[in-house]
């Protein structure tokens, strides 16, 4: 791990916002892989759904937890969100095709990442969610790249 910093989300909106703050910090020029991990109902696909739609996805976004991938395409590239959560065993991520997703994705959003195992590449940044008393989150972002310290940086500035 490069750097880490945690964020306090105290409601729906606030998880929101972070969604539309890591669209808006997004380096596009570069190819970015960011995890999520949390129990279920901890805002995961609640900050995927408005990092994408503030990166100009139209339609409906919809949790990929029975297809386990749904690849979008907005304007400005290819962006591939996995839900790793009914993986019955890492093997399973070769019939994704998932070392095609990554290297053609711009972004790669992956829930449940540690359900893979060792299959997946390290992200570039990781982010964690728990719960907090009463509706709130806490939000524990790792960079392990200088692309996702980077991005951290402008998360954190923003």
């Amino acid at each position: 791990m490069i750097y880490s910093h945690s964020f306090r989300l105290d409601d729906v909106s606030a998880s929101e916002h972070f969604g539309i703050t890591l669209a808006r910090t997004l380096d596009k020029t570069v190819p970015v892989r960011v995890y999520f991990e949390g129990s279920i109902g901890s805002g995961k696909t609640t900050i995927i759904r408005a990092l994408l739609r503030e990166l100009g996805v139209k339609g409906p976004i919809k949790s990929p937890t029975f297809s386990l991938l749904e690849p979008y395409i907005c304007k400005e590239f290819l962006i591939h969100h996995f839900d790793l959560y009914r993986l019955s065993s890492p093997e399973e991520l070769e019939y994704l095709g998932w070392r095609d997703s990554f290297a053609q994705a711009g972004l790669c959003c992956v829930e449940w990442a540690s359900r893979a195992g060792n299959y997946l590449p390290l992200p570039d940044m990781q982010i964690t969610l728990s719960s907090i008393e009463p509706d709130g989150r806490l939000l524990a972002a790792s960079a392990y790249t200088s692309a996702g310290e980077k991005w951290l940086k402008a998360i954190e500035s923003a």
